[in-house]
């Protein structure tokens, strides 16, 4: 921390992110995540105790979209800059089909951070799939992590039985058992978690296992006062007044107005349902702003059909002439509908199924226009502050439209709500008293905070070398000595290749076996299930600092005394244990067994790392361990490009050294675990066994000639 000041990276992947009229609700990853994310980086870019901000997102070329988001670099004001990292495929894809991508858009975070030579102080995460990017740069280089999850998997899952989706239907659809994991893994490793809502923290982090409330913090979103709370110029009322005239034949009449996302969740049904009850719709009109569509036919299915009962309502209760549903309407236009429905006397409808905490509400409190709302979720909190509204069944449209009556008719009262909305909102719910908040909490983790261990620096031992060969030992490296000969005399004539292992083998057992089968010897050497790192340039030095960077939370004794009293764990013999590496074993181990291990470690809060080996193994590691990780510790401490390492594995033990960056080999040999890797570009599977599928994969990258 530099001067009192902080460098924050945000990380926030899917969706479209762009500085500049940014396509907000096109999508159900273009909603309110994108505008918080937006919102906050320009606060911060102009608060004095922050003196860099950068947003990580996908880097995205797809004709279908602007090419904007295609753009590597784009600075949004001279602390602030969206920096955009490849994953996956190039098009625009939604946020389900990103998870097997994410470990290149990992790789991709830790090259860039390297090239740049300079640590962030604190990384802060939007979503699932970013808290787990974070957690593994965290992992890598030690930087303390932020989560603000948005919506959690576990209350999404509840919700979608609840209305009668089942449990593995709904997994395959939203992915949501590799996302809840994520969450869990985030929620362990985050040093605050920031929730939007009583609500959340209270109904939705309580559902994970590592729920800690000294660790949530409540802050609610800001609003941006010079948009919602200034009245809009004379061009964007034209453009609105020209866009409602198409729809309204009195477009004076009190407005009704509702801006949500075409999801089902948002209830916009309701909403129709509730304006053309008798009464409600002869006195006013209902305005909706649903996002940007082009074809109706064309959006995801859940979005056509909600469209399409939205169209089918307003031609049965034959509403023409009075609901307004643009096809397209800039961000710049919904400010200018605020003011409109408060200069018209109308109110702003809220009728979700559940908000984490519904920014809208506080947007029409700022312009002075007061909410009907169901109250869901964080939307309660919002009453709570600004006394702007009321709440209604929006499962009863008929008695909502009375409320709705009664209130439009009370002008005294309206007036209330409009004022108590405005000066609530500029008092309690702007960006900066929710910087205020925030950067209390964060400025004291980065004072405790041990400076990283990771040190982006070149040794000379590797100025001449530009590649790293990293192998596991047993059944990659083992088992051809024929092929084990050819590679030596490789490594041994080229400078530009620096060799490794990485093995669960402790350190004297891996040099045994190496000796054993004649292995030149490593200048790297990951050990323990990545728990331990030597180096080997004439001496074997151990790396004290991967040493201190494994001490994160973890707490060995108390893991063996919970563990103790499982009676399917037998611990494993003395030579097998190790300070960072608690050992057992147990029969027909396998991912069920992790799930078991590891949701009664964090019911016990311990964190620690669950690793099966051999189909009866049990490892217990610190939270940063393992072999990708350590790995990625050595790229950053020696400054060296990821693309430029080379991993080979035959187990599910490798997974996380052969995905991301690396140019990865599987050996003929391999276990079923690594056939997911089959359609990442950067793994290439060989057809030949151990050392020789090795020499395989040396070919297929062109670092060596098919004779050598």
């Amino acid at each position: 921390m530099a001067e009192n000041q902080l460098y924050v990276m945000h990380i926030s992947i899917h969706g479209l992110f762009r500085g500049t009229d940014p396509e907000v609700g096109t999508d159900v990853d273009t909603g309110g995540q994108v505008r918080y994310v937006l919102d906050l980086i320009e606060a911060m870019g102009s608060h004095r105790n922050i003196r860099k901000v950068d947003l990580l997102t996908r880097k995205i070329t797809d004709a279908r979209v602007a090419s904007d988001y295609g753009v590597d670099l784009e600075a949004l004001s001279p602390k602030v800059s969206i920096r955009r990292i490849p994953c996956g495929p190039s098009r625009y894809m939604r946020k389900e089909l990103l998870w097997p991508h994410l470990s290149e858009f990992t790789d991709g975070a830790l090259a860039m951070i390297r090239e740049q030579g300079e640590l962030p102080d604190i990384l802060h995460a939007h979503y699932a799939d970013a808290g787990l990017v974070a957690v593994r740069l965290s992992k890598a280089l030690g930087i303390p992590v932020v989560f603000t999850g948005h919506s959690l998997g576990r209350f999404k899952l509840a919700n979608l039985m609840a209305r009668g989706m089942e449990r593995e239907k709904a997994n395959q659809t939203f992915n949501l058992t590799e996302r809840i994991e994520a969450e869990e893994e985030t929620i362990e490793n985050a040093a605050l978690v920031v929730a939007s809502s009583k609500n959340e923290e209270r109904e939705q982090y309580r559902l994970y296992d590592h729920y800690e409330r000294k660790r949530i913090m409540v802050n609610p979103p800001g609003c941006d006062l010079a948009k919602f709370g200034e009245k809009p110029g004379k061009a964007v009322n034209q453009a609105l007044q020209k866009t409602l005239a198409r729809f309204l034949d009195d477009p004076a009449k009190p407005a009704l107005i509702m801006l949500a996302r075409p999801d089902p969740q948002k209830n916009i049904l309701a909403a129709i349902e509730t304006f053309a009850e008798a009464g409600l719709r002869d006195m006013c009109n209902l305005v909706l702003f649903l996002g940007a569509r082009d074809d109706i036919r064309e959006l995801e299915p859940a979005q056509k059909k909600l469209l399409q009962d939205v169209l089918y309502l307003i031609d049965r209760y034959d509403l023409y002439g009075s609901v307004a549903y643009p096809k397209t309407n800039p961000p710049e236009m919904a400010a200018a509908l605020f003011h409109y429905a408060a200069r018209s006397g109308g109110a702003l409808l809220g009728l979700s199924r559940h908000e984490n905490f519904g920014l809208t509400l506080v947007e029409a409190a700022t312009a002075g226009l007061p909410v009907v709302t169901s109250g869901a979720g964080g939307m309660s909190d919002i009453l709570d502050i600004c006394k702007n509204g009321i709440v209604v069944d929006p499962d009863n449209p008929a008695e909502t439209a009375g409320r709705v009556h009664e209130l439009l008719l009370d002008p005294t009262r309206w007036k209330q709500m409009a004022e108590s909305g405005k000066a609530a909102s500029r008092a309690n719910l702007t960006w900066k008293s929710h910087l205020d908040r925030y950067l209390g909490e964060v400025r004291e983790i980065v004072r405790a905070q041990v400076t990283p261990e990771v040190r982006i620096t070149q040794p000379k031992p590797l100025s001449k070398s530009t590649r790293l060969l990293i192998c596991d030992i047993d059944d990659t490296l083992t088992g051809d000595r024929d092929a084990i000969s050819r590679l030596n005399r490789i490594i041994a004539q080229r400078d530009d290749i620096t060799f490794g292992i990485s093995t669960g083998r402790n350190l004297e057992g891996a040099m045994e076996t190496l000796q054993s089968w004649s292995v030149i010897e490593p200048q790297f050497l990951i050990t323990s299930v990545g728990t331990e790192i030597h180096t080997n340039f004439g001496e074997l030095i151990p790396n004290g600092r991967w040493s201190r960077h494994l001490q994160f939370r973890w707490s060995p004794q108390r893991a063996r005394d919970v563990l103790g009293k499982v009676p399917w764990l037998r611990p494993q013999e003395g030579e097998a244990q190790a300070r960072f590496k608690i050992s057992y074993y147990c029969e027909d181990a396998d991912a069920t067994t992790i799930a078991n291990v590891k949701t009664l470690l964090r019911k016990n809060g311990l964190q620690a790392r669950v690793v099966v080996s051999r189909n009866y193994c049990v490892d217990v590691l610190p939270v940063r361990a393992s072999k990708g990780h350590a790995l990625r510790f050595l790229a950053a401490q020696w400054s060296i490009d990821l693309s430029n390492i080379f991993t080979a594995g035959d187990s599910g033990n490798d997974l996380d050294m052969l995905r991301g960056l690396v140019k990865a080999t599987v050996v003929g040999n391999h276990s079923g675990e690594l056939e997911m890797l089959r359609d990442d570009p950067n793994t290439w599977f060989s057809s030949r066994n151990s050392a020789a599928g090795i020499l395989d994969g040396l070919v297929h990258y062109g670092l060596i000639a098919p004779t050598q």
